[in-house]
């Protein structure tokens, strides 16, 4: 789970450098990760009390719920601006294209 969070940004480069429209089963991909992730931090949300131990005295005993709520909201918020435009392209039904300069719909 943690290096999926910075594995995504080798393709968005790519996509980036490209300069021109997404295909759409690339983009529909790219989209379903960050949704996925969605619904990861929903389910780990509900349930990182879970890895906690209440009763520990010691100082890391939460550590592990956090750290995968944190890691989890570190790739929402890279997914986020993509899906953001893709739904702004799906919406235009216009083919998304990423560039250097930033993201055209």
């Amino acid at each position: 789970a943690y290096l999926e969070t910075v594995a995504v940004l080798p393709q968005f480069y790519l996509l980036q450098k490209a300069n021109k429209a997404v295909e759409s089963w690339v983009s529909h991909f790219v989209f379903s990760l960050g949704l996925s992730r969605l619904f990861l931090f929903i389910f780990w949300f509900s349930s990182f009390h879970e890895l906690s131990d209440k009763k520990s005295k010691s100082f890391l005993s939460g550590f592990s719920g956090y750290s995968i709520l944190l890691v989890q909201l570190v790739h929402i918020a890279i997914m986020g601006e993509f899906c953001i435009y893709y739904l702004l392209a799906a919406k235009r039904q216009s083919p998304l294209v990423l560039d250097a300069a930033g993201i055209r719909v």
